[in-house]
C-alpha cells in the first residue's frame, strides 16, 4: 500500500511540473485528478501528506510548489497566437496553436501572448523568421518600443514612432527599398516585444 502511495505522490509531482511548464500556473486539484487518473478525494489527501515534505508546500487551490517549480522561479503564462508580419501587413487571423512558459525574470510581469515572425523587415533588431516573438498585452506604447500594431485591418511587427502627428511603423533592415517604413495617421497597439526567441538549426 505504502509503495501505491509513494507512486502516486510522484505521478502527481511529475504531472504538476509538467502542467506549470507549460501553462505558467499551478493546476487545479480537478487537473490532476484528469491528468494522473487519480480520483479528486485522494489527491486531495495526498497533497495534504505531502505538505511540508521534501520541498513540497501546498496550500490550497492553484497555491502548489515543488522543488523544482521553487527552483525555477515565478513564470508567466503565454498562449501562441499565430504569425505576424515582419514587413508589409498582413491579415493574420489569431489561431492557438500552443502554450508557452516564460521566466518572469526574463519578461516582467503582465499578461503575454506570442506570435511566430515571419518577414525579414526586423532582422537588424535581430528578430528572424520563425523567431517566437514575446508580447506585453496593452495598448498604448512609447516611442522606439517594439510592437505589434494593427492599421486598416493589417498586423505588423514593427518598431513605433510619432512624427508631425503621424504615426510611424519603422522598419529595422537597411535595405529601405525593400523594407519601407510605414506612415499612418491611426492605429491600435496590441501589445508591447518584450523578447524574442531564435532557434539555431
Amino acid at each position: 500500500m505504502r509503495k501505491d502511495s509513494e507512486n502516486r505522490k510522484n505521478r502527481i509531482i511529475e504531472f504538476i511540473n509538467t502542467y506549470t511548464d507549460t501553462y505558467g500556473s499551478t493546476p487545479s486539484i480537478r487537473d490532476i485528478a484528469a491528468g494522473t487518473d487519480i480520483p479528486q478525494t485522494s489527491v486531495n489527501r495526498l497533497l495534504r501528506d505531502m505538505n511540508g515534505v521534501d520541498g513540497f508546500a501546498y496550500e490550497g487551490a492553484h497555491k502548489i510548489k515543488t522543488e523544482q517549480i521553487s527552483s525555477l522561479g515565478a513564470r508567466q503564462s503565454a498562449k501562441v497566437l499565430g504569425f505576424v508580419n515582419c514587413g508589409p501587413g498582413e491579415t493574420e487571423e489569431q489561431q492557438l496553436l500552443e502554450y508557452i512558459s516564460l521566466p518572469e525574470s526574463l519578461v516582467g510581469k503582465g499578461t503575454f501572448f506570442s506570435l511566430i515572425a515571419k518577414g525579414y523587415s526586423m532582422i537588424d533588431e535581430g528578430i528572424r523568421p520563425g523567431d517566437y516573438i514575446f508580447v506585453r498585452r496593452q495598448n498604448t506604447a512609447k516611442p522606439g518600443d517594439i510592437v505589434i500594431a494593427l492599421y486598416d485591418g493589417l498586423s505588423n511587427c514593427k518598431r513605433f514612432e510619432i512624427e508631425n502627428g503621424r504615426c510611424i511603423l519603422r522598419s529595422c533592415n537597411s535595405d529601405k527599398e525593400h523594407y519601407p517604413d510605414i506612415i499612418v495617421d491611426e492605429l491600435e497597439i496590441q501589445g508591447v516585444v518584450v523578447g524574442a526567441y531564435h532557434r539555431f538549426e
